[in-house]
């Protein structure tokens, strides 16, 4: 079983929703489940995941807020162009 990391996420700045309401906090839960984990592919072969990414100072992100939990279900890292559109 690969190992789960724990963050508490602080958001800064704007936050915007693309459907539903935003948050009124800006500090959520995120659960990652680390490396170490396999692929198998359709030949037959067994890949390595490569280890996720761990969330960056400074970064812009897009989160998949789960309401219910308080907690970032998908946490994607991208730039603000990417979504500037929104």
């Amino acid at each position: 079983m690969p190992p789960t990391n724990y963050y508490k996420l602080k958001f800064e700045g704007q936050t915007k929703s693309l459907r539903g309401s935003v948050p009124t906090t800006n500090k959520f839960d995120y659960r990652q489940i680390g490396g170490g984990r396999q692929l198998c592919k359709e030949d037959g072969t067994v890949e390595e995941m490569p280890d996720p990414k761990v969330p960056q100072s400074g970064q812009f992100y897009v989160a998949i807020y789960d309401s219910q939990a308080n907690s970032i279900r998908k946490l994607l890292e991208t730039n603000e162009n990417d979504v500037s559109s929104f």
